[in-house]
Parts: structure tokens; sequence; C-alpha cells
């Protein structure tokens, strides 16, 4: 096969991944789609006219997301899957003793990464959802796997919620690869009888292009321990499940991407776990768009409330970038350039054209130093909301960004967001923190605020700056 400009490779989401030149430099070990569905790993000779080498015959469900190499030979030793969960596949027979003694350490998980790997040893970063990541060293001649560090100490032996993958039905009949966590919960529960329903949050990712996965995701920890179910959904357009699901999102911000997370809480409510009256949804960048899109087109499906950080209400004007797809997309992804010279099909996916059909609570929060355009637009959303007797909360963080910087406006944010949902969301709500010193603008709180715990942070990052 030779070079051309329709060979695209593929950019993974998993950290870790590799690209490397083999065979003293005559071929090139690359990531890629083209002539498929999924990602697979192929060697490719850099002198046209030879034929490519598949690396990843064995995988045949997922996108190949890792490469594992021995760092002093430079031979490949395994790829890895992540479908549903991690999945390593060794591709010789030392790799294959390697992969079972690993497996035998972590209790069969393969849920970990190669941070390094090189004279017989290697670094291993595990993966829990029930835990935060931690190192172990492998000696591979000694066979032993012997655990070095833990990320986040503090929470060791904390009691942690699990986390399930599940797959729901898109109403086009897709599967929605997704994982759902569930509050701490007593042996006895269940949701008919003991217990009964549980107020569901639909966490929405910042980047629509990327894919959750299975793990330990702090905000999903900190939102089940509150009561919530947290649904997690790789709705159309995700990577990581083949280039067609990839495709699939092309021009469907708005309609099929938005649909399939009231589908998938559909499919909660319809399995008991899930109150059908107290379904909510919330996120940041990406998801906060998703969030005022839900509770704008789907109004019927959205019955508790809606929260965005920096979610673009008017696409038209908003300065986002067209990110990179597997494929030529069949149609311009809302908010990119070639987007918002079609000022109609932006502005018929934008929460600002259905803000009348809004019917639950909104939180919205901002940095001042987005797009300026994003910060109006929101600001518009919100008025329009108050201006029909909807409940809202906004607020904006003048020395911050699209994304929060700073620890102090985190914690205000995380504080203003806990107290948000338990107010409508049906969840517990912790005592909410005062920050010392914080800069913030306050447009619409909370009628009747409790008393706020003064806290001082111990650390300031530099201010958010566009430079």
């Amino acid at each position: 096969a030779e070079w051309g400009a329709a060979d695209t490779f593929l950019p993974v989401t998993s950290p870790g991944h590799s690209f490397a030149f083999t065979d003293a430099g005559a071929s090139v070990y690359v990531l890629t789609s083209v002539g498929g569905d999924y990602v697979r790993l192929v060697k490719v000779p850099t002198v046209a006219g030879k034929e490519w080498t598949n690396l990843s015959d064995a995988v045949a469900d997922a996108d190949v997301v890792d490469v594992a190499f021995d760092d002093s030979t430079g031979a490949l030793v395994a790829v890895a899957t992540d479908r549903a969960r991690r999945r390593w596949v060794p591709l010789n027979a030392e790799a294959e003793k390697n992969s079972a003694v690993i497996r035998a350490a972590f209790n069969g998980s393969d849920d970990y990464t190669v941070a390094s790997a090189s004279s017989g040893r290697a670094i291993l970063r595990l993966i829990s959802d029930v835990a935060p990541p931690s190192y172990h060293l492998f000696d591979v001649g000694a066979g032993i796997v012997t655990r070095t560090v833990d990320e986040l100490p503090a929470l060791v032996g904390v009691q942690l919620c699990p986390m399930q993958a599940v797959t729901p039905a898109a109403r086009d009949g897709s599967p929605l690869p997704s994982y759902l966590t569930l509050p701490p919960l007593p042996p006895t529960w269940n949701a008919t009888g003991t217990g009964g329903r549980l107020p569901l949050l639909i966490a929405v990712r910042a980047a629509p292009w990327l894919r959750d996965f299975w793990g330990f995701h702090p905000t999903t920890q900190t939102l089940a321990n509150r009561g919530y179910a947290v649904l997690q959904v790789n709705f159309r357009g995700s990577s990581g499940f083949g280039r067609k699901w990839v495709a699939a999102g092309a021009g469907e911000w708005g309609k099929g991407m938005t649909t399939d997370l009231v589908d998938a809480a559909a499919w909660a409510v319809a399995q008991g776990i899930a109150d059908p009256a107290r379904v909510s949804i919330f996120g940041f960048s990406y998801g906060g768009y998703a969030a005022l899109d839900a509770v704008s087109t789907q109004a019927a499906s959205v019955t508790g409330c809606a929260a965005s950080l920096g979610g673009a209400a008017r696409l038209e004007s908003a300065r986002l970038l067209n990110p990179p797809g597997y494929v030529p997309s069949p149609a311009p992804r809302p908010g990119s350039r070639e987007a918002r010279e079609d000022k109609d099909a932006a502005r018929a996916v934008s929460p600002l054209t259905h803000v009348d059909s809004v019917r639950v609570p909104v939180f919205q929060a901002v940095g001042a130093q987005d797009d300026a355009a994003l910060v109006s637009a929101a600001r518009e959303f919100n008025a329009a909301l108050k201006g029909r007797g909807i409940r809202t909360e906004f607020v904006e963080y003048p020395d911050d960004g699209a994304t929060l910087r700073t620890d102090d406006d985190r914690v205000d944010f995380a504080s203003r967001l806990n107290q948000f949902l338990a107010s409508c969301a049906g969840g517990r709500a912790a005592q909410p923190v005062e920050v010392e010193g914080l800069r913030v603008t306050v447009v619409d709180g909370p009628a009747d605020a409790p008393e706020r715990r003064r806290v001082k942070m111990s650390s300031r990052p530099t201010p958010y700056s566009t430079a």
C-alpha cells in the first residue's frame, strides 16, 4: 500500500499509546482504521509499494487504544482494547506468560497501563473503579509484582462506589456503551422494594469526540456519595468503538447525540433503577451544551434539573473548534467554522432557540475570560429563563476561562453545584463552603442559601490567561 491523502492515522484516547519505527527504520508502527471499522495496529513500510502488516487480528470488537513495547529492545509486546473494560492481547509467548502473572497479581484484571518497560522490569499503572490509580513494579525474571505508589493515598481504604458497564439501546436500536455508578446502598436494596428508585444524573463529558472509560472518576464518586445514580454514556460520535460510531455523530449535535443521552436514562428508568421524576443532567464544555440542549429539546425526559459549566447556548456564534474525526464528516459539526457559515443549521440546534421549552431549574457557571460570545449567550439564556419564572442560578468567575484552573474557583463551583443539585435533583447536600478572598460574581443565587463554611486555600495557581 502507498501513503495517500485519504490515509487517516487516528488519535488514541488512552495514555501511553505509541508510534515507533522498527526494522532499522524500514517500517513504522501505526494505529489506524484505514480499510476497516476499528482502529488496529499495523506495520507500515516506509518504502512505497510494500504491503502493510496487520498486527492485531485477534482484536475484532473495539479500537486498539494502547500498545506496549520493551523500551530496551524496541520489541512489540502487546496491544490493548477497551470496549467496556481494558483487555490486553499478548503478541508472543513470553508476553502471554507475563500477562498471566500480572493478571494473577491484579485479581484477574487487565485494567492497567504500561508506563515503562525495559531491562526485565516494567512499571504498571493499575486502574480501578473503587480506588485511585496505583503504580506497581513488575520484576519479569522473578515473576513478582510489587505495589509502590498510590496517586491519592488519602483515599486508600475509603469505601468508594463500584462502576458497572451497561449497554442501553438508542431509539434507532444502536447499542450505547455506558457506565453506571450507584450510591452506597444496603445489601437489601432493590428499586421496587427496599429503598425505592434513585435520583439519576446523566454526566456528560467535555469532549464529545473522545469517550468515557471504566475507572476512578472523582466527580462521579462525589456525586454517587451524595446519593445519585450516575450514568455516563458513549453517545454516537464517541471514539473507541469504531469509525462508524464516530461517523454516526456527524451533524448530530442537538439531535442523535442528545437523544442517546435521554434514551440511556429511559433505560435506567425501565430497569427500575432511576426515579422518572428525578432525572437530571450536567456537564462541562460540550457536556454543558448537552445539558442545556436536553433540558430545552427533551424537556419531558429531564424532570429534575440541568447544570452547565461553560456550555454553549448559541452555537452560531460560539468559538468552538472542529475536532478531528475518523472520516470526513458528511455534515459540519455545530460550532465549527463550517457550521458557523450555516447560521440557520447552527441556530436550529442552539439551546437559546428552544429556551421557551425549559420546565425545570437550570444552573449555569462560566469563566468570564472564556469566549465572549459564549458568556453573552449564557447570560441571555439565564435572562430568558428568569423572564418565564423558571428558577435559575448563574455564577461568573472573573479570573477564569473555559475550564476552571484555580483551586479557589473549582472548590467554589463544586460547592455551589452540590447545593443546587441537592435542591432539585434529589440527592444529599454537604455543608457549602466559602473560599476566603475568592473573586466571584453571583448573578442569580439560591433564595435561601445555608450557612457556608469558610475555607482558605493553601495555594493559588496562576490566574487564567489566554496568552
